[in-house]
């Protein structure tokens, strides 16, 4: 029970570093891009209409975990749980080649 509860909480979480990673990625190409010159909480404009949603959705994302802080803790939890699980995985194939 201990084991689905452990791989339920580490699929929340990196889930939620998914999340908050593919809005920044959004957010940072619209913004190189220049398809959205104007870019904040305020408002958002872009070349085109549905790149206003797509960046509008994406900053949802980030300032819900900005100021929520709950998908922020999340995500950080699940930066954490991916560096021991790369650090198992790497000791694994260490013992696996000697």
């Amino acid at each position: 029970m201990t084991r689905i509860l452990s791989l339920l909480v580490r699929l929340i979480c990196y889930s939620a570093l998914c999340w908050i990673v593919a809005a920044i990625a959004v957010l940072a190409f619209l913004r190189i891009t220049n398809l959205c010159p104007e870019l904040n909480e305020g408002g958002i404009s872009c070349a085109a209409p549905f790149l206003v949603h797509i960046a509008g959705f994406a900053m949802m994302v980030v300032v819900l975990s900005a100021f929520a802080g709950l998908p922020f803790l999340l995500a950080a939890a699940g930066v954490v749980f991916l560096v021991f699980d790369i650090i198992r995985l790497r000791r694994k194939s260490a013992r696996r080649e000697s």
